[in-house]
Parts: structure tokens; sequence; C-alpha cells
């Protein structure tokens, strides 16, 4: 709940890459908080380090709160602590019962899945900045209880009851608290828009995003999602101040009888539409507070979403799978995913722009239909006009062809200018080209690029054949504009090689990492004696757990839609079968672990294979079904490779903390800080190779890895099962 929490509020005050950094760091905690349990071997001291653990969560919850935009190297500092505490005190707990630690893995990765799920609802009814003091409370009556097993004073315990007590209270407090807002990065656009005297007039906190609705001074009404994706709130009796926007010209060109607006936010694209006549309109916006604040200022600025919209809450591809029509016009304004500002790298980017969105939205359209895009800038553009390209490619037969489906046309009355693509089920004529020249001319909008008629230069090139996409590509070596995919959905992320944002954190890594190898060499003679390949199965369990993880998550979230519900499910759910699978290795004899540990990782390489050739049959099959059955099927169709996974360490752990003669049963416990230590570094490294892989690569190579890792754990484990024979 703690790191969840943490990411939702790093979003808000920074952005999205920060927040990814800090949880990457929060795993990294655990592996250092492992690696300072070598020093103490005090069982009965566990209360203390938990209870460090919430003061820690108590301090980076006022640091965020105060003083997180202007210290972002303390927050990141300070986002370790509390889980370095917790990573001292998982240690000591496994070291103190070794013979059970399938038991204690079981009912650690029974509480995470808990707090996979209760973190949405906590979420939804206390904001993102109390659910850090949620945590921080939970952590405090953790304390207390384990306290309750110590030798401890009675002035201890009566010390930690006060201490969860202040933890509570401070959460209720701070509900009406200025606190509570957390401050905005100055590179926000909306801090922006306050330092030129917007004021805030509502403000909720949920699951998926924080929404702020301000005023400007000239009483115009903004949404904004996250402090970014700023979004006008329209004024229906005076049109005059937005119907020139750049977005009414699809409305205009050919009068669509039915529209469907991907991200319709404060529902200026709505404004637009009721304003030129469209008859049927439906709107999907992922985030509810959105809808909720525009419909309250309908009695002053007039009813957007009245009872003539079709409103749907969901995210855009699976809300237009679920409609049974036709649409004239499919129109995607200034979409950014995963409330993550343009340039703001998220992993999780939901993919509206990619060719396979791309496809679902030709075949929504009706004959004369086309899909409209409202984009930010040259390189979006460029990245939109590309993928387009390559999907009416493989319609038309040649990239010639395809061209003359496009329309590209700059608003450059505002700056930065406004592009919109025009993407047209069927060819540009001469005289509809003429049309739309024209009609562009008289609402003061430039051509970019117009079949039959005008196009500037490389594309202009397209149209005889004289230029290909790839010719494009190569006239900007430094920047990324290849069409965007599933596979590789980040629309936003244009640059070449690891992304800055991700750089500081890579550099740290491999410092942490040569720490690592240097204390394994200071303390060569406490390794001998753990059973050979032993901590190199443990490395590789934890990088390839977090591989498949996130090409899990990445997977299911094609089909399931809303990213918060989708990641805090099957996150659960991954979690609760590892956990079941833990569960049953306590009847597994420590003599035998090697050979269930040789059977199970292959068996993980393999389930692994049959579930990527498996899922897109099976998630195409239930693409069009109600909620409910896409989670069963999701969930059902990961909770054996779950189970398999979350055997293997607890296995390890075991087998690792005997002697050298497993019949003998005497276990030294002091193995088990060296087995937590590496897994909790390695799986920070598989969790950023993750991301370096879907960047560069894509989540197929993502998925390729994982399986890879747990193969390289079968053989290791067969050169640990002939070793011991």
């Amino acid at each position: 709940m703690l790191e969840i929490s943490l990411a939702r509020v790093l979003s808000v005050s920074f952005f999205q890459s920060f927040a990814y950094i800090t949880l990457s760091l929060a795993v990294l905690g655990l592996g250092i908080g492992a690696a300072l349990s070598t020093r103490t071997h005090k069982h009965s001291s566990v209360f203390v380090w938990v209870c460090c653990a919430a003061l820690g969560a108590l301090v980076l919850s006022a640091l965020v709160a105060f003083v997180g935009v202007n210290a972002r190297v303390l927050l990141l500092v300070m986002s370790t602590v509390p889980f370095v505490f917790v990573g001292v005190a998982l240690t000591l707990v496994f070291r103190a019962a070794p013979s059970r630690s399938s038991w204690l893995y079981w009912f650690d990765l029974l509480g995470a899945a808990a707090g996979a799920l209760l973190v949405t609802p906590v979420l939804h009814v206390v904001g993102g900045f109390n659910g850090l003091l949620v945590a921080a409370f939970l952590l405090a009556v953790a304390a207390a209880l384990f306290a309750r097993a110590s030798s401890t004073g009675v002035l201890v315990r009566w010390g930690l009851c006060g201490l969860s007590v202040a933890v509570l209270g401070l959460s209720v407090l701070t509900q009406f608290s200025p606190a509570a807002s957390v401050l905005f990065s100055a590179s926000k656009p909306v801090q922006a828009q306050l330092n030129a005297g917007a004021t805030t007039v509502k403000r909720n906190w949920d699951a998926f995003a924080r929404t702020d609705l301000l005023q400007t001074p000239d009483g115009a009404y903004y949404l904004y999602v996250d402090g970014a994706s700023g979004s006008l709130i329209p004024n229906l009796h005076t049109p005059e101040r937005w119907q020139q926007d750049i977005g009414a010209f699809p409305f205009i060109a050919d009068t669509p009888e039915s529209v469907f607006l991907l991200g319709s936010g404060g529902g200026l694209d709505v404004a637009l539409a009721k304003l030129h006549g469209v008859t049927t309109i439906t709107a999907a916006e992922l985030n509810n507070s959105s809808l909720v604040f525009t419909r309250a200022l309908a009695p002053e600025l007039g009813d957007v979403y009245d009872a003539d919209v079709t409103v749907v809450v969901d995210e855009g591809r699976r809300a237009l799978r679920q409609q049974q029509r036709l649409f004239d016009l499919i129109f995607l304004s200034q979409v950014i995913t995963q409330t993550s500002e343009a340039r703001g790298y998220a992993l999780g980017e939901h993919s509206v722009y990619t060719v396979e969105a791309l496809r679902e939205y030709l075949r929504f359209l009706s004959p004369d239909g086309q899909i409209a895009m409202k984009l930010y800038d040259e390189l979006t553009l460029s990245r939109a006009f590309l993928t387009a390209l390559a999907v009416l490619r493989e319609q038309t037969g040649s990239e010639q062809l395809a061209a003359r489906h496009l329309v590209v046309l700059l608003d450059t009355r505002v700056t930065p200018a406004i592009p919109l693509l025009l993407i047209r089920k069927h060819p540009v004529s001469r005289d509809e080209a003429i049309r739309l020249a024209r009609l562009a001319e008289t609402r003061g909008l430039s051509f970019v690029f117009i079949p039959e008629l005008y196009a500037t230069p490389p594309l202009d090139g397209l149209l005889d054949g004289s230029t290909r996409s790839a010719d494009i590509l190569a006239l900007q070596p430094d920047v990324s504009l290849q069409p965007s995919s599933d596979n590789k959905p980040f629309f936003y992320q244009f640059e070449t090689g690891v992304p800055r944002a991700l750089r500081p954190l890579v550099w740290l890594l491999g410092g942490m990492l040569v720490a690592l190898l240097s204390m394994y060499a200071v303390r060569v003679s406490s390794l001998t004696v753990i059973p050979r390949f032993c901590l190199p199965v443990v490395a590789l369990l934890g990088v390839g757990f977090m591989l498949i993880e996130i090409a899990l998550l990445q997977s299911t979230r094609l089909l399931l839609g809303h990213p918060t519900l989708s990641m805090s499910v099957i996150l659960a759910a991954l979690l609760f079968f590892g956990g079941v699978g833990s569960y049953f290795t306590a009847f597994v004899p420590v003599q035998r672990a090697p050979q269930r540990m040789l059977i199970t990782s292959a068996g993980v390489a393999l389930v692994w294979v049959v579930w990527l050739l498996a899922w897109p049959a099976l998630s195409h099959v239930v693409r069009s079904s109600a909620l409910w059955v896409q989670l069963l099927v999701s969930i059902t169709s990961i909770a054996p490779l779950a189970a398999l996974m979350g055997t293997l360490f607890p296995l390890t752990l075991r087998y690792m903390s005997v002697t050298t003669s497993p019949e003998q049963g005497v276990y030294v416990p002091s193995r088990i800080a060296y087995a937590w230590m590496t897994n909790g570094f390695f799986s920070v490294i598989g969790s950023v190779s993750a991301t370096l892989l879907a960047l560069s690569v894509g989540f197929m190579a993502v998925s390729f890895a994982g399986g890879m890792s747990y193969v390289l754990v079968a053989l290791l484990c067969a050169l640990l099962l002939k070793n011991t024979r």
C-alpha cells in the first residue's frame, strides 16, 4: 500500500517517470535492509525496525506534502528508508524460523495481494496523500503486534500504541488540512495556471488520478489530471470563445451524424459536436472525476453531458469494442494516456495511438468515415502520421496509395501551433482536396499535407513514390519516430537509447551492484558454506519474476482497459497464487528441494510459453464480454503460472539455510539474509531491464527474457542436483 500510494502522490507532484524511479528504489530498499540484517542477530528487535518503518513513512509523508517539489534528491533517499527498515525486519523474521520459510512467504505474499486489492478503495476514500498515512498506520499496528511477542516493557508497548493512534489521528486531520493538497512541481502545466492567477475550485483524489478544477481570472474553467492534461470546460452560452478551436474542423468538413469521442475530458469535443449538429454522440472518458466536475458546472455553463450524450466511463478502445455500430467520426483530442504528461515516460502508457488501435478504429468507421487526431506538436504529429501510414499501407498495398488517405492541418494562431491529422477511410480526390483546403483557409488554418493539392517536404515525395517512410525516419536519427504498437506503446517517448529519466537509476544500480559484489568478496568465507549455485538461482528468480510480472501486466491491461483496476487485480492474483504455491512447499522434504526446484523452474518456462501462445486467442474470444468475465479469464489463466513461480523462492530459502548435509536438518539462519539481499537487488535489476527492453525492443523481448531466466534457473538446479548426488 505504501509503494502504490507513493507512486500515486509523486505522479501528481512530479511526473510518472520520477514515480517509477522511486518505486524501483523502494524494492532496492528491501535488498539493502536484508544486507543490513547481517549485522544484527536480535530477533526480538523486529518491532523496533517496523516501528522505524512507520516513522519513516510519516517523515516521507511530511516531506512529500511540504517540501517535496524542492527536494527531489531527499525524496529519492527517503522513499527508500521505510523499505530498508522493513527489509531488515522481514529478514529477521525469516531468520528466526528458517524451517517455516514456506509458511512465512505464504503470509508475506498474501499480505501483498491484500494490499494491492485494498489500496484502490483506500485511495478512492481518503486520497493519495492520506493513503501514505494509512500505510504508516498499518506499519505502526504491526510494530505493536510484534512488541507483544517481545520482552519489551509496558512503557514501550504503550508508546507504540500511542504512535499508532497518532498516525491515525494525523491521517484524519490531514483530510481538512493544506497538506492533503500536495505541492506541484514548477514544470507542471497546472502550476503555470496557478502562477498566472487561477484559483482551485474543487479537487478530488482517487486511485486513478488527482483531478483539479481551476478557474482562470477571465472566468474560464479548466480540468487538470495529475497536474497535467489540462482541458477547457466549454461555456455553452458563449460558444464564440471556443468554436474556432481546430478540433471543430472534422465536424464541419463532413457533417458526421454519429461520432465516438475518445477521452472527452471537460467536454469541449462534445460541445463542438453539438454545435455542428451531430445527432449521435458517444463519449468515452476514463477519469470519472472529470465528468462529475463538468456536470456540477451545468447550471452555470450549460449541461454539455446531457441526456443526448452517451457517456462510457472506460478506456477508449475497450469502450469502442462494446459499441454495436459504426461511426462517421472517431475523434482523439490530445489524449495523454495513463495521466502522464507528454514527454513524461510511463511504463504503462495505454495503447490508444498504436498500430493495433488504428486498425480497430478503422473497423468501426462507416464507409465514408474518418479518424481525427488533435495532437500536440511536430513530434507527436510525425509519429501519428507514420503510424497511420503503416496501417493504411497494409490495406492499400503501398505507401503511395496510403498517403492519399491522410490530411494534415495546422493551427498557427496559438503557441505552440496545434496540428490536426485526418485519416480518411477512402482516398481524398482532387475535388475533395480543394474543398477541404478552402474550408481550412476560411478558418485560418495552414496546410501541411493535402493529397492532390499540397504537401510540405519531405512529405511531398510520398505522393509520387520518391520518398518512403524509412527516408523520413532517417532524416532525424537522434529522434525515435517509429510507429508505436501494442508491443511498444510508448507514443510520447522520442528519446533514443536509455531515457534521460532512467539514467540516474541505471547508474545507481550499477553502483549498488558493485557494492553487492564487493560485500560478497569481503564475506567470501561466509558464502563458501552456502550450497553452490544457490545465490545465482536466487538472483535469477528476482530478475525473472519481475520480467514476467511486467509482461503479464501489459498483456492483460490491453484486454481489461482500466489501468488501476487491471494492475491491482492482476498483481493481487499473481501474489495470491504465488503464495498458494509457497504454502504447498512446506510439505516438500528439504533434501528433495533441488529436484523439486528443477521440475518447477522448467515448468514455469513451459507454462509461460503456453500462456504467451494462448493468450492472444483467449483474449480475442472474450474481448467483447462483460468485465467480470474478462477478469475471471485473466485470473484463471495466470493462476498456474503464479503458483509455480511462488514455489521456487521459499524452496531455495529452506535449502540454503540448512547445513551441507540436508538430512541433518540443522539450519543456518544467517544465509537467509544473503538470499533476501540478493533477491531484492536483482529484482530491481529485473524491473529496470524490463523497462529498457520494452523501450528498445518491445514487451515481447521482456517476455522472452523472463522465460529464459527460468530456463537458466532450471539449468542451475540441474547442476545443483548433480552436485548433491
